[in-house]
């Protein structure tokens, strides 16, 4: 009979816990050398993610503080398969009940990519199963399941014969940082926005500038790693408070000193769009953030504004691809915000995430870095451009659109 392997009980202490820390693709050696900025030194990268162990301690400062990882998952047990039976009969066998009470409700997230699972629902189905057959065993009542807000979320991975069963810290994806109702118009995920910030690096010392800021995801980010904000300070809360190895003292100490960095001196931040509506959210997101007063929002056209009275600094921009906000000719545009830019933004460091490659070209500068990501389901270029003084000639070639 198939036996599952323990990866870990509440019996073997606190000093030594498996973790994994998932990431969106392209963010996975920042992730890790956030971790050991953490104090996280077992670790190792992998396809999405970084696996490693920790000290009860430390997987809660990650839990808490980590901007780039998007679960954080405490591995139970793994299984290899020799049948679709084995699933169950495996995991029926392991002590559920020391996790997970009759009074509390779960829910189980699947990722399965095996020969024995034609419908990956019924792996995630065997799995209930088996949880609540053997607690119902040894309590003699079952717990029951919440899709929603449940207070225990178990994370099953298949992948052809091997098994692995965790639970999630969180009980959500850790972009939910709290202070977002909505993204407006193809909107930035938190976890996206702080991976962009990770890799420009804002050290606070020369104004952060977005032209196309939206709901202020990129600032709100920015502002908050500089100032050392946790990400899950005004975050919902966490599964793991329903764990039996849960320290209420620990975890609220963690936000005694949370904003110990609040009035570090800043240099200005700035954000501006041409729709009103997103001027709005954008306000309103910077005060749920905390943030009143540390990010100047107004309305503005990106082709219009210029930094008269500002010393050169970073300018980081999302802006329209021709995709999700439409563009009559996406090339032309680019061409004509190139123009822009090096005309009025000399000594600046240029940070551009599109969808639309051709159009990035006619920006008319060379990128000093690149790297691949994801928005959504867009593939997309982050690239950097630094704008050195030259000469400044020609003219864009059609009248400048609003946008």
């Amino acid at each position: 009979m198939a036996q599952p392997k323990i990866q870990y009980h509440p019996s073997q202490g606190l000093d030594s816990i498996p973790f994994v820390a998932t990431c969106l693709a392209g963010f996975e050696e920042q992730l890790f050398q956030e971790l050991q900025g953490l104090g996280i030194v077992e670790a190792q990268i992998e396809l999405r993610r970084v696996e490693g162990r920790c000290s009860w301690a430390q997987f809660c400062i990650m839990t808490f503080k980590s901007r780039l990882a998007v679960r954080l998952l405490l591995p139970l047990c793994k299984v290899t398969l020799r049948s679709a039976d084995d699933l169950y009969k495996a995991l029926v066998q392991y002590p559920w009940e020391d996790w997970i009470d009759p009074a509390h409700t779960f829910a189980i997230d699947h990722v399965v990519f095996s020969k024995w699972f034609n419908n990956t629902t019924f792996a995630a189905l065997r799995l209930k199963d088996a949880i609540v057959d053997r607690i119902r065993e040894k309590k003699g009542k079952r717990p029951g399941i919440e899709k929603e807000n449940p207070s225990i979320r178990v994370h099953l991975h298949v992948s052809d014969s091997f098994v692995t069963v965790s639970l999630d810290a969180s009980g959500f994806s850790l972009q939910r940082r709290g202070y977002r109702h909505s993204g407006g118009i193809a909107p930035l995920s938190e976890v996206l926005a702080a991976g962009m910030i990770d890799r420009i690096n804002w050290a606070g010392d020369a104004p952060l500038v977005d032209p196309f800021c939206g709901g202020a995801t990129l600032l709100i980010e920015a502002v908050r790693r500089y100032l050392n904000v946790p990400s899950a300070l005004d975050a919902p809360d966490f599964c793991l408070r329903n764990w039996p190895i849960f320290d209420a003292e620990m975890w609220y100490g963690l936000s005694e000193n949370a904003l110990q960095d609040f009035n570090k001196p800043m240099a200005q931040v700035i954000g501006f769009d041409r729709s009103p509506s997103a001027v709005s959210l954008a306000k309103h997101h910077i005060q749920r953030a905390g943030l009143e007063g540390k990010i100047e929002i107004f309305q503005e056209n990106a082709m219009k504004w210029v930094p008269r009275d500002l010393e050169a600094g970073t300018l980081v921009a999302n802006p329209p691809y021709g995709e999700r906000i439409p563009l009559d000719d996406p090339e032309q545009w680019y061409q004509n915000w190139g123009f822009h830019l090096k005309h009025h933004f000399t000594g600046w460091t240029i940070w551009v995430l599109s969808a639309n490659p051709a159009a990035m070209k006619r920006l008319g500068f060379k990128h000093s870095d690149s790297m691949s990501l994801k928005n959504g389901t867009l593939d997309c270029l982050f690239r950097k451009y630094e704008l050195y003084s030259g000469k400044k000639s020609g003219q864009p070639s059609t009248e400048i659109p609003e946008l």
